[in-house]
């Protein structure tokens, strides 16, 4: 068998998910972190657009982006965004220019 390695330069995640450890398919959270810090990844908020602190990786996240350190550094947008996310309890909350507002 030939193993050949291939550069991914970002990986977006469901992070919900990982976090949760839904239907038991991440049962080793700190070990996916540390993997994925040791390969040269840091963790960045999609919609906020900035990077995440290690520390802050157990509060509940919709997705995340891992970026590597070698990775084409890509300009994102400044104009405002707005999205309504709603959670499994039927609530609903306005994402605003990375403001969360309860509707």
């Amino acid at each position: 068998m030939i193993i050949q390695k291939v550069f991914i330069p970002y990986i977006m995640m469901e992070w919900m998910l990982i976090y949760n450890n839904y239907d038991d398919e991440c049962p080793d959270f700190e070990n996916i972190l540390e993997g994925l810090y040791q390969a040269g990844y840091t963790a960045y908020e999609p919609h906020k657009r900035g990077p995440v602190i290690r520390k802050n990786l157990k509060n509940i996240w919709d997705n995340m982006l891992w970026v590597h350190k070698n990775a084409r550094k890509i300009p994102l947008s400044n104009t405002s965004f707005e999205y309504l996310m709603t959670a499994s309890n039927g609530v609903s909350t306005l994402i605003k220019g990375g403001e969360k507002r309860r509707r």
